[in-house]
């Protein structure tokens, strides 16, 4: 990890370069240089793995459901506001509406319940 901020990360392995990491929990993180990730729970094997500039979001819902965003350092969110970028399922603006009468205590709550649970999965294979 160099020249990297990370945050309330949970990992066997942690490489990257110029990126931002927090609440991201996964048996190995290898990130390009230049990325974000935020919010992400990854319990497979093969962990999390980010190409340069990359930036992904896990928002996750009342039910425990986790939604991946993806986007990359190249696009500017203003500009593609409306549109489907990295074959995410919504676009940013339909993501906002989505969320807008979000329960964000209850969501927090969940959240974290989800990562203790992968935590505790990762650390006993």
């Amino acid at each position: 990890m160099t020249t990297s901020v990370a945050c309330n990360v949970v990992t066997e392995s942690l490489e990257c370069e110029g990126s931002v990491v927090v609440g991201v929990t996964a048996r190995r993180i290898k990130l390009g240089k230049g990325c974000v990730a935020y919010n992400v729970i990854d319990k497979s094997e093969e962990g999390l793995v980010l190409a340069d500039g990359d930036v992904i979001v896990g928002i996750v819902g009342e039910d425990g459901s986790q939604m991946i965003i993806r986007s990359n350092q190249s696009i500017d969110g203003g500009k593609a506001w409306k549109e489907v970028v990295c074959d995410n399922p919504h676009s940013f603006e339909a993501l906002h509406a989505l969320n807008g009468e979000a329960n964000l205590m209850k969501i927090e709550e969940v959240r974290l319940g989800l990562a203790d649970s992968a935590k505790e999965e990762l650390a006993g294979l």
